[in-house]
């Protein structure tokens, strides 16, 4: 019978998933320009830059998809947490059998703990398959909207600050002198790199191809997330205590200590039943009199 009272765990898991699981898998994954900038020129390394590298979508993706580990296992551990209060007050029930009921706390929080971790597993198992591929090909990604900014493919100048809107190029001269150390003079350059037309292209269309591509795995990682937290954590918790507990008790070594308390239980409702039976026995031969 449907309880008509109060929530039931079944319908808070389900408000949990679409709240606060959702909630913890929105994040802010936006590339950063100076990474950016730093990132395609190192790939470019001692080779002359002629063409935007492809690498350098592989790189942003790792970067950015990594971040949904810690919010995954927080998302497992929720529903985790809301099934645990669901095992403790159901078997607020068997208070009059104490043994069989810590037995009983001790198998399932058992199971649930082995599943919460195998679902963790697997929905990093995702995370990593998102890692290694780019997607450009995906049916959802419409690469038009990167057309404006598609950076021209020819040998350019990376080392030089250009003025767009005058038409003018100059040079940036380093000062290279051995104190300065690498990290002095890299963020010489990177400011160098910030203010290079070229550079600066490629880096727009990188961040515009990866935000895109993010709309996408943020969607399937949502989604995704939902249907594994319910099939390998909810419905294998609930398969085994409705086909795997009871004879997994059965065969316990111990199973006749636990039936102990029960067996006693059931002497004392015999007796009462035995005593109701002769009262109404009596009550109805006083009536008959």
């Amino acid at each position: 019978m449907v309880d008509m009272r109060s929530i039931s765990a079944g319908a808070y898991i389900n408000y949990k998933l679409n709240t606060e699981v959702q909630n913890n898998l929105k994040l802010k994954l936006e590339p950063n320009e100076e990474d950016m900038t730093v990132l395609i020129t190192n790939l470019h390394g001692i080779r002359g830059s002629i063409s935007f590298p492809s690498l350098s979508l592989d790189a942003v993706n790792r970067k950015l998809v990594t971040q949904y580990e810690y919010p995954l296992e927080q998302s497992v551990e929720c529903i985790k947490a809301v099934l645990e209060e669901a095992i403790m007050e159901s078997s607020e029930m068997l208070n009059s059998y104490a043994a069989t009921k810590a037995e009983l706390i001790y198998r399932i929080k058992r199971c649930l703990q082995r599943e919460a971790e195998a679902t963790i597993l697997k929905l990093k198992e995702h995370v990593q398959a998102e890692m290694f591929y780019v997607n450009l090909e995906h049916p959802d990604m419409d690469l038009s909207v990167c057309d404006p900014v598609v950076p021209a493919v020819g040998p350019t100048k990376v080392w030089v600050i250009t003025d767009s809107s005058k038409g003018a190029a100059a040079e940036h001269e380093l000062n290279n002198s051995a104190g300065d150390g690498l990290s002095e003079r890299s963020k010489q350059l990177v400011k160098v790199l910030m203010q290079n037309e070229s550079t600066q292209k490629k880096v727009q269309y990188l961040m515009l191809v990866m935000t895109k591509y993010m709309e996408i795995v943020q969607k399937q990682i949502a989604d995704l997330t939902i249907k594994y937290i319910l099939c390998f954590l909810v419905k294998k918790v609930l398969d085994y205590i409705k086909v795997d507990l009871v004879p997994t008790l059965l065969e316990l070594s111990n199973f006749a200590s636990l039936t102990d308390d029960c067996e006693e239980d059931f002497r004392l409702k015999e007796e009462m039943e035995a005593a109701c039976l002769c009262l109404k026995e009596a009550l109805d031969a006083i009536q008959a009199f």
